[in-house]
């Protein structure tokens, strides 16, 4: 904590970044930067310093989360996996040119050595990065996880939510079945164990991600917030879910992910005729999209 000290600030000299009189306040411990002549909060530094380097990170990096939006953890342990694998293969070699006698065999195992070598330490840094970005992304809020989602999704938010409601539920699908294969195994698999657990936190994070955007989704669109929604609608929720599992007791997985299916075919449609609709020029036509 450079340059940060705890202090005890008198009633004239303000805690906030307007510097307003507080004198009402009673001012406890806490920890502060002194910046330039501002008092400066280190949680907002550091969240205004994340928000600078969001540009610097490098194309493959955004890539990667791309494509694990919620599991990104799993595939870097899997990249981790790969290093470990990558090390056996060092060994391996590294012993192939202690033992060689022939000096042309020998350099040539070396260079083979060099060249493995110099990919471990490209994963190495590989996995630092992923792992930095991965670190950032958990310490996001749920709003600034909402303002980032409906910056890239504008127009199809309700279809990437549904998407990721059946990606949980997949997931929880593949957990129960690792769950019973590990039963079957009698658990004494500690790398089954391992994945299992894996699958725990990857629906988790997953979870609270959703939430996030179903809580900004309710609050932009209905102008309540999610708990609000929930109390007013909650004898109505109770009785559908209810009879969704009296008439679904055994294939409520496989049945949940069709409706949700359906349910974000319905809204692509919805979006591709207002988009119709909005480009159409001719009134008589435009009518006929309504």
């Amino acid at each position: 904590m450079a340059n940060t000290f705890f202090v005890v600030l008198p009633s004239n000299v303000s805690d906030y970044p307007d510097n307003k009189p507080n004198k009402y306040r009673v001012h406890l411990p806490k920890p502060i930067e002194f910046q330039g002549g501002n008092w400066e909060d280190p949680i907002k530094k550091r969240r205004r310093r994340d928000a600078r380097e969001v540009d610097t990170v490098p194309l493959w990096v955004k890539e990667f989360f791309n494509t694990y939006p919620h599991n990104y953890w799993e595939a870097i342990r899997d990249y981790e996996q790969e290093l470990e694998q990558h090390k056996v293969k060092i060994e391996e070699k590294t012993k192939q040119v202690l033992n060689e006698k022939d000096d042309i065999q020998k350099e040539e195992f070396q260079q083979q050595l060099d060249h493995l070598e110099s990919l471990s330490e490209g994963k190495k840094k590989e996995i630092r990065l992923l792992t930095e970005e991965a670190n950032k992304r958990d310490r996001l809020d749920g709003r600034l996880i909402a303002n980032q989602f409906f910056e890239q999704h504008p127009d199809d938010y309700h279809e990437q939510v549904i998407k990721m409601e059946i990606n949980i539920i997949v997931r929880y699908i593949e957990l129960e079945d690792k769950i019973k294969e590990s039963r079957e195994e009698g658990g004494k698999n500690v790398r089954s164990g391992e994945e299992i657990q894996r699958f725990i936190t990857s629906i988790k994070r997953m979870r609270k991600n959703l939430e996030a955007l179903e809580s900004a989704i309710i609050e932009r669109e209905l102008k309540i917030s999610r708990d609000e929604f929930n109390q007013q609608n909650s004898n109505t929720h109770s009785e559908f879910v209810q009879k969704f599992f009296d008439d679904h007791p055994v294939d409520h997985w496989s049945a949940l992910k069709k409706n949700l299916g359906d349910l974000q075919e319905l809204h692509k449609q919805i979006r591709e005729k207002r988009d119709a609709h909005s480009q159409e020029q001719d009134e008589e036509e435009k009518n006929k999209l309504k």
